[in-house]
Parts: C-alpha cells; sequence; structure tokens
C-alpha cells in the first residue's frame, strides 16, 4: 500500500448530492434492481426525505433507503418509514442547494456579432438565441446573399459561457484569423471569415479557450445542428441536405 500511497498525489473530496441528484441516483439504483417503474416504488416525495435524512451522502442513503424497503408494506414506500440518523461530521453546508453558487465575473450580456465586406458594416446583431446559422439561404439567421458562401454554411452554438463555432461542410471553408478551421472555441475579438465576408465575435469575457473534445458538447452541437438542419429544409421544402455540389467551386479573385 506504501507503494500506492506515493502515487497519489492529490486529495480527493466528493460534494454530497443535490435534491435531484440523489432522486436520479435512487431511481438508477432501482432499475438496475430490475425495478420497471422506480418513480412509482420511490416518488419524488420519498426521494426528498431520503435526501434530507441522508445529508446528501450516497453510503447513507443507500443504507436508509433499503431500511425504508424493508419496512414498507405496500408501494409506494411511504415517507414515514425513513429513519434520520445523525450525520457525520463535515457534512457540506451548501448541500441542500441544486444550482451551483453564483460565479463572479459571469457575463451580464450576450456576445456581439458584426458583419462586414470590404470594411463597410453590413449587419450589427446581439446572439441571444443558443444557436445562429450562418449561410447564402435566406432561412439563416446570419444570412449572406454571396456566390462564395455555401447556402449553409457554419453555425455558431452558445454553450455556457462559451461559443463554439462549426463549419458545415461548407465548399469554401471557414476561417478564424486566417486559418481554417472545423471545430472552434471562439475568445473575444476574433475574426470569422466566409468568403469575402468578415464576422467580428465580440464578448469580453470570452478569455479562454476551453476544450472540444467533451462529451456534452459533442452531444450537444450535433444534435441541435441536426435540428436546426432538418428545421432549415423544412422550411425550404426539400427533402435532401445541401451538398456541395449545390455550391458554386471557389472562386478567385
Amino acid at each position: 500500500m506504501s507503494t500506492i500511497s506515493r502515487r497519489v498525489v492529490h486529495d480527493f473530496h466528493l460534494q454530497p448530492m443535490t435534491r435531484t441528484e440523489a432522486a436520479d441516483y435512487l431511481h438508477e439504483k432501482l432499475r438496475a434492481a430490475g425495478a420497471d417503474y422506480p418513480s412509482f416504488v420511490f416518488p419524488n416525495s420519498l426521494c426528498d426525505e431520503l435526501w434530507e435524512a441522508s445529508g446528501g451522502w450516497p453510503g447513507i442513503i443507500d443504507r436508509i433507503a433499503l431500511l425504508a424497503l424493508a419496512k414498507a408494506e405496500n408501494l409506494p414506500v411511504p415517507t414515514d418509514v425513513v429513519e434520520h440518523p445523525a450525520l457525520p461530521a463535515g457534512t457540506w453546508i451548501n448541500a441542500s442547494v441544486d444550482e451551483p453558487a453564483a460565479v463572479p465575473n459571469v457575463p451580464t450580456s450576450p456576445p456581439q456579432i458584426v458583419v462586414s465586406n470590404s470594411g463597410s458594416v453590413i449587419q450589427e446583431l446581439t446572439m441571444q438565441k443558443p444557436r445562429l446559422l450562418i449561410g447564402r439561404s435566406e432561412h439563416n439567421d446570419i444570412a449572406i446573399g454571396s456566390r462564395f458562401i455555401s447556402r449553409h454554411h457554419a453555425l455558431l452554438v452558445r454553450h455556457g459561457n462559451s461559443t463554439f463555432l462549426m463549419d458545415l461542410n461548407s465548399t469554401n471553408g471557414t476561417f478564424v484569423n486566417a486559418k481554417r478551421i472545423s471545430n472552434h472555441v471562439l475568445l473575444h475579438d476574433d475574426v470569422i471569415t466566409v468568403g469575402h465576408h468578415k464576422i467580428k465575435f465580440h464578448d469580453p469575457f470570452a478569455t479562454k479557450r476551453q476544450e472540444l473534445d467533451s462529451v456534452e458538447f459533442a452531444d450537444t452541437a450535433i444534435m441541435r445542428t441536426l435540428e436546426d438542419m432538418r428545421n432549415l429544409l423544412a422550411h425550404e421544402n426539400t427533402a435532401l441536405l445541401p451538398t456541395a455540389s449545390e455550391d458554386l467551386p471557389t472562386l478567385q479573385g
């Protein structure tokens, strides 16, 4: 054990579960045990009682949940069979809070987008929606009628306090600060180039570039992209996704 202990270089502290997490945890336990309707066996009122009795600690909630099942004469399990043991020292005082504490310097306004061509501003908008589609079609949020731009060229996705840019397999590509990208986390004052148009991204709070390889981002971005594309196709009354052949080839000049 001494050999292993030398390899442990950090202390790990697990905060007790929130009320919502405890309910999800209990229902997953019941599903794993073979229950087809876990929310009937442990209704929300019982989950709340178990959470309060356990302080959110998984080991304690396991024990008192098993005792409650053993004492219950009928289903659903009633709240009056739940024991309330003494909780261990060190229980977090904010274990009852479902939402994270306020973080200082949280952005108070959404990013600003400025579209220009040859130095002239042609559109300014605020990113009020979680997604903005950029492309040649009039059904895009940012519609740019240029032959150098694909029908659905790129997608901006707002995720938490970060903004991601996704190229939608455009013919002529999407560039950020003169570098071609496929997926990219935008920073304050980044310049997106699509065709001959520039899109300035203005968000003073976007000062740290996050990683793109999280499963959460991948699922969110892909699913929302597909949803947006389906909606656009429905508006345009077409049955096929746009392909490269629908766009003009790269032009010079």
